[in-house]
C-alpha cells in the first residue's frame, strides 16, 4: 500500500512544479558494471525490423524479456526512432498486451500513439526521427521526455511478457509478427509495486562470439535476439560514464509530513542547473524509499538520470531531527538566536518554514540583516510582523516596504516564507521589489530576529521548522532542527555543509526542541545516495 497514491502524488508534483521540480544509480547503463566477458555499448542499432507489417511475417529483431508485469509497475525506455512511421508502418517500442508504444501513421503528425488496459492515448508529445526519446510509465503517469502526458486509470494486471522492438498480431501468437520498429536502444528499466528493481537492460556485446544484445544487471543474464535477423548491430563503447548526467546527492526540505526532495545533477564535473538544465519528478513509497527521476532540457536535451534514496532522513551519527526549533512561546529582550554566518545580497534566496506564537506586543523578525547607517547603505532583507499593524511588513534593499496582505503574522499554522532576489512570497501573497544592487558589508543575516550593525533587534518567539539559502543559485545553507543525542543540545544542522549551529547569544536561555521525528529505516546497499 503506497503512502501516496503515486498516480495522484506524481501528478501533483507535475503540475504544480510545471514538471521543473523526480535516485541512486543513474540512468540507464551509465553505472551499469557489466560482469567480465562482456563490453559496455552506447547503444545497438536496429535496422530492417519494421519492412514486414503483416500478421504472418515473424520480426526479424525483437528482445523478449519474460517480465510479466502488473498496472502499478514503472517501465523507462531509451530509444530514438530512425525513421517515422509512413503510410503502412507502425512501430512498437514495448509491448505486453495491455501495454503499448508505437511511432504511429504519419497522420499522426508525428505524435505517438500509447494504449494501457485498452485505453487509447494519442500524446502531445512529437517525435523526432533520430532523436533519443525517454518513454516512461508511472503506475499509470506517463511522461514522454520529462513531459507529463496522462494518467491511466485501471488496476488490470497485464499477465503477458514484456517485449521490446515489435508486438504480437493476435494474444495467440507466440512469437511477434508485426509492427517492428527500426532504431537505437539505449536502456530499459523496469520496477515493479514497491519500487523494487526488476530489470535494467544495457546495450552490450560478448566478448567470446562479438555478439550484441542486452545484460540484465538484475538478473545477471544476457538476451540475445529472439528474431531471424541475428545479432543487433553494435554501437559505440561506452567509455567514458563521467559524461553522462548524474545524480550525485538530494536536498531535503519542507516537514516530515510535507517533505520536498530536489536534486544535485553533475555532468562531466559541472553542476548542472534546475530548470535550465534540466526537469526533475519524485515517487515515494511506504517503505521510505523514493526515486528521482531527472530530464535533460535545453543543451541536455534527451538526457535522463535516475536515482534511488532512502525518504526517511538519516542525519550523522549524534543527531535526531526534531519536528521544529523554538526560540520561545512568549515576546522578550533577550531571546536565543541564530547566526547564520552568510551576508545577503540581492541575489540571495531564502525560503523557510516557521509558526509566530501569539501574545506579541511589538514588531518582530524572524529573518533579516540591516546596514548600521539606516541611510545611503540601508540593506535590509527582513520579515516583519505586529499585533498593531495585524499585517506582515517586508523591506528589501534601499527602504523598499511593502506591507503584505496575506495571513495574519501569529496565531496557529504554519506560514511558508520565500524571497528570491526581487520576489517575495508569503503563503499565497506575492509582490516583486524592484531590482537593487547590494553591498557585501560583512553583516551576516540572523534567525530568530534581525542583525543590525552590531546588535540584534525585533526578537521572535517562533518555531522554525525548516529554512534553505541559496546564493548566486547556489545552495549555502540548508537547515533542519535537531538534537544532540550526545549532549541534548538543540540547533540548526546544516546538511548543507555539515555544521551544527547553536545559540549564539550568551546571555540567554536555551532553544526549545520540538518532538523528534521517526528514526529512518535501514536502506539497502548499494541504492542510496546521499539525501540532505
Amino acid at each position: 500500500m503506497l503512502v501516496h497514491d503515486i498516480r495522484k502524488s506524481l501528478l501533483a508534483h507535475l503540475v504544480s512544479l510545471l514538471a521543473v521540480a523526480v535516485i541512486a544509480f543513474p540512468s540507464g547503463a551509465a553505472q551499469a558494471s557489466l560482469p567480465s566477458g562482456y563490453t559496455e555499448l552506447e547503444y545497438f542499432s536496429i535496422s530492417g525490423n519494421g519492412a514486414a507489417n503483416n500478421s504472418s511475417t515473424p520480426l526479424k529483431y525483437w528482445l523478449d524479456t519474460g517480465v510479466v508485469t502488473k498496472h502499478d509497475w514503472t517501465f523507462e525506455v531509451a530509444f530514438a526512432y530512425d525513421q517515422l512511421a509512413n503510410s503502412s508502418y507502425q512501430s512498437c517500442l514495448l509491448w505486453d498486451g495491455e501495454i503499448g508504444f508505437w511511432n504511429y501513421t504519419p497522420t499522426r503528425n508525428g505524435h505517438p500513439l500509447v494504449s494501457i488496459s485498452s485505453t487509447y492515448y494519442e500524446p502531445s508529445y512529437v517525435l523526432q526521427a533520430g532523436k533519443k526519446h525517454v518513454f516512461k510509465l508511472y503506475n499509470g503517469v506517463l511522461l514522454i521526455d520529462g513531459t507529463f502526458e496522462m494518467v491511466f486509470g485501471g488496476t488490470t494486471d497485464y499477465g503477458r511478457g514484456l517485449v521490446l522492438f515489435g508486438s504480437y498480431y493476435g494474444r495467440g501468437d507466440t512469437v511477434p509478427t508485426s509492427r517492428g520498429c527500426d532504431g537505437k536502444f539505449y536502456y530499459a528499466r523496469v520496477f515493479n509495486g514497491s519500487l523494487a528493481e526488476v530489470m535494467n537492460l544495457v546495450p552490450a556485446q560478448r566478448d567470446s562470439d562479438g555478439v550484441v544484445g542486452a545484460y540484465d544487471t538484475v538478473a545477471g543474464r544476457f538476451l540475445e535476439n529472439a528474431g531471424s535477423g541475428g545479432s543487433f548491430t553494435a554501437g559505440p563503447v561506452k567509455t567514458d560514464v563521467s559524461s553522462e548526467m548524474t545524480i550525485v546527492s538530494v536536498l531535503r526540505s519542507g516537514t516530515r509530513n510535507a517533505p520536498a526532495y530536489s536534486p544535485v545533477v553533475m555532468r562531466g564535473g559541472a553542476k548542472l542547473k534546475a530548470g535550465r538544465d534540466y526537469s526533475f519528478a519524485v515517487m515515494t513509497n511506504d517503505a521510505g524509499t523514493a526515486i528521482m527521476s531527472v530530464t535533460g532540457v535545453g543543451t541536455y536535451a534527451g538526457e535522463t538520470a535516475e536515482a534511488r534514496f532512502q525518504s526517511v532522513l538519516d542525519l550523522k551519527s549524534g543527531y535526531v531531527e526534531l519536528e521544529y526549533l523554538r526560540s520561545s512561546l512568549i515576546q522578550t529582550d533577550n531571546m536565543p538566536y541564530i547566526d547564520t554566518g552568510f551576508v545577503p545580497d540581492g541575489n540571495t534566496r531564502v525560503d523557510f518554514s516557521f509558526t509566530v506564537h501569539p501574545h506579541v506586543s511589538q514588531a518582530f523578525s524572524p529573518f533579516g540583516k540591516l546596514t548600521s547607517d539606516y541611510k545611503r547603505k540601508l540593506q535590509v532583507i527582513g520579515l516583519y510582523g505586529s499585533n498593531r499593524r495585524n499585517q506582515w511588513e517586508i523591506d528589501f534593499g534601499n527602504g523598499a516596504q511593502i506591507n503584505a496582505t496575506a495571513e495574519q503574522p501569529y496565531g496557529p499554522g504554519a506560514h511558508t516564507f520565500s524571497l528570491d532576489g526581487n520576489v517575495f512570497k508569503l503563503d499565497g501573497y506575492t509582490y516583486s521589489f524592484a531590482s537593487e544592487t547590494f553591498e557585501k558589508d560583512g553583516i551576516t543575516a540572523y534567525i530568530f530576529t534581525e542583525h543590525i550593525g552590531n546588535t540584534v533587534k525585533y526578537q521572535t518567539p517562533m518555531d522554525l521548522y525548516w529554512m534553505k539559502i541559496w546564493d548566486d543559485g547556489d545552495l549555502v545553507r540548508n537547515y533542519i532542527a535537531v538534537s544532540n543525542t550526545a549532549t541534548d543540545a538543540v540547533g540548526l544542522y546544516d546538511t548543507a555543509n555539515d555544521v551544527f549551529y547553536g545559540n549564539a547569544n550568551p546571555t540567554s536561555a536555551a532553544f526549545i526542541g520540538g518532538p523528534a521525528l521517526l528514526a529512518p529505516q535501514p536502506a539497502q546497499r548499494h541504492t542510496i545516495i546521499t539525501l540532505r
